[in-house]
């Protein structure tokens, strides 16, 4: 698999200016660019699907802080895919990952049976920037029994930005069961690549089109 096609490219963070148009314009670079999905927030998806029939739309729930109860990320999930999207990133109880309880993996539970009768894809965020060594392994291993289609390190939103070592244990980890999204700080050629020889599947970035500008001087 290239480099191009692991893209999920992004468009999470909304400025002042950042309108309609610059969905259309990441549209686009998905489409022509052969990346591998969208992603944008909850508010754009039904737009974006009904423009880009061809596109790959991927939304995000409870994103950043998953902080929402859990009938609610399941409610979340059945509109993202009333409103056309393909896949959903779920942040998850992240107030219980990082106290060391199990209220996550109960709320994990429900929401992959909620994916299933969705007919959506998931990716379980579990932000392991902010937990140790210990927790990103043990929370793995917990998640591992669950139908999903792949964990995900961090949504990158004003975190630490994710280390490949913590790509190398959850790859390690989670074996052939399920693949792995590696996101969050992700801004460069030399980043990307060192993310995929680590075991990553899926790369999320919204730096594509430096990325892209990087693979191309080496191609020219």
């Amino acid at each position: 698999m290239d480099l191009l096609s692991r893209i999920d490219h992004t468009l999470l963070k909304i400025g002042a200016g950042t309108s309609l148009d610059d969905f259309r314009a990441g549209a686009r670079l998905v489409l022509e660019s052969n990346l591998r999905a969208f992603v944008v927030p909850p508010n754009f998806v039904s737009q974006i699907v009904q423009e880009f029939p061809d596109l790959r739309v991927a939304t995000v729930v409870s994103y950043p802080l998953g902080c929402d109860l859990t009938d609610v990320k399941a409610a979340s999930v059945r509109r993202a895919a009333e409103d056309g999207a393909r896949e959903v990133d779920i942040v998850l109880d992240l107030a219980s990952l990082v106290a060391g309880t199990e209220g996550y993996l109960e709320e994990a539970a429900v929401l992959c049976q909620a994916v299933g009768e969705a007919g959506v894809a998931a990716k379980l965020i579990m932000e392991t920037p902010i937990l140790l060594v210990e927790r990103i392994l043990e929370v793995c291993t917990a998640l591992k029994p669950l139908e999903f289609m792949a964990l995900k390190t961090s949504t990158g939103y004003g975190r630490e930005p994710t280390r490949v070592e913590e790509v190398r244990v959850l790859r390690e980890c989670l074996g052939e069961l399920h693949k792995l999204k590696a996101s969050g700080g992700i801004g460069s050629l030399k980043q990307a690549r060192e993310f995929v020889d680590a075991g990553a599947d899926i790369l999320g970035t919204s730096q594509t089109a430096a990325i892209i500008a990087e693979l191309q001087a080496e191609w020219y």
